[in-house]
């Protein structure tokens, strides 16, 4: 099974050297790994991207190029063939294999065990319907620029996301370092930037992930 990523550079926030980490971590145990970019995104919906370009969730705290990177991120997966997962590119894997991944047919499978799209699992059919929710999410009566402008564009998207667009698989957790218990050990561990010293390369190396 492949496991997708995306990386485009923010200064003080994201770190080239995050994707050697990332992609040795991941084949490490069985998967197949791909790095999408920007160019993948425009090219795989150039319609979609000028879209989201012009998305009402990119007004976020964060700065913008960063936002704009975690919604356009979303655009390849929609033309992928086969089952599939994306992952953040702070994201390792410590001990998944991908047989233990559920994949519904018609919607996208949450595997940090909430809406927090880090690591999101779905066929060429989920990838769509997620994509298209977020297009559609600023519209929704549930909508809240207050609410979006103090969390990440997708997270907050998918938190308002109706229950039957989306399945959480909470047997395979994704922890959070330093912040959640026994994340040392998790099959999965989240480096986001808020946590972890940057160069986040630098200080997964020095814990032993690198």
């Amino acid at each position: 099974m492949k496991v997708y990523s995306y990386y485009n550079h923010v200064p003080e926030i994201n770190d080239g050297d995050m994707i050697p980490i990332w992609e040795a971590s991941w084949r490490k145990h069985g998967w197949d790994v791909v790095v999408l970019t920007e160019a993948d995104a425009k090219r795989a919906d150039p319609l979609m991207y000028d879209r989201i370009n012009r998305s009402p969730l990119l007004e976020t705290r964060n700065p913008r190029e960063y936002t704009r990177a975690a919604m356009l991120r979303w655009i390849p997966m929609t033309q992928t063939g086969d089952p599939s997962i994306h992952v953040d590119i702070d994201v390792l894997c410590n001990g998944l294999r991908p047989e233990q991944i559920e994949i519904k047919p018609d919607r996208p499978t949450f595997l940090a065990g909430s809406t927090c799209p880090c690591a999101v699992a779905a066929t060429q059919r989920g990838w769509k319907l997620f994509a298209a929710w977020l297009e559609c999410s600023p519209y929704v009566p549930r909508f809240s620029a207050e609410a979006l402008a103090a969390d990440s564009c997708d997270q907050y998207a998918t938190s308002i996301m109706p229950d039957e667009f989306f399945h959480i698989q909470p047997g395979i957790p994704c922890k959070l370092y330093t912040e959640q218990a026994g994340w040392e050990t998790a099959p999965m561990i989240h480096f986001p930037n808020r946590l972890t010293a940057y160069p986040r390369s630098k200080t997964i190396r020095a814990l032993g992930f690198g």
